[in-house]
């Protein structure tokens, strides 16, 4: 969070994200705040995309092949009829990336 307030071009917009980061409860003033200043659409991609870029890199660290998957609703309504038909938010593409990292490496048997 702290590198993406401080990407901000506008200096009051990064100090009041950067003071939002502070103490106890950072990360909901945080989301307000992005929501507030209407870059959450911004700080989503920042975030998914250095989430990848961190997944990517632990796993060719431990020698685990990575998969990519895209998972949009319809993928989820195959699998869960009863599903929410809306886009798959970044959370359940982070259990669905380790899931897939899991079934991916090698078995010890």
């Amino acid at each position: 969070m702290e590198r993406f307030c401080l990407a901000v071009d506008d200096e009051d917009m990064r100090d009041d994200l950067c003071d939002a980061i502070r103490g106890r409860g950072a990360c909901r003033r945080f989301k307000d705040r992005v929501h507030a200043y209407g870059m959450a659409e911004a700080w989503y991609r920042y975030r998914d995309a250095t989430l990848r870029e961190m997944a990517l890199g632990r796993c060719e660290e431990h020698g685990i092949p990575y998969t990519e998957l895209t998972i949009t609703h319809i993928d989820c309504l195959s699998v869960w009829p009863h599903a929410n038909p809306r886009p798959a938010t970044s959370s359940h593409v982070g259990h669905a990336t380790r899931s897939v990292r899991q079934a991916s490496r090698p078995s010890d048997d």
